[in-house]
């Protein structure tokens, strides 16, 4: 993503809470891939929580 995570979620309306989590995974101290797949993971969690 060009724009940080967080922001991106935000325009298309996603949960708080996946926003805040986006928020945190920015914050480890691992690549990008890494972080794609933890937010993705918690955004599949979320879908079918829903």
């Amino acid at each position: 993503m060009s724009a940080p995570a967080a922001v991106t979620l935000r325009r298309q309306g996603a949960p708080d809470l996946l926003i805040a989590y986006a928020d945190a995974v920015a914050a480890l101290p691992i690549g990008p891939d890494g972080r794609r797949l933890r937010r993705n993971a918690a955004g599949r969690l979320l879908v079918s929580r829903s």
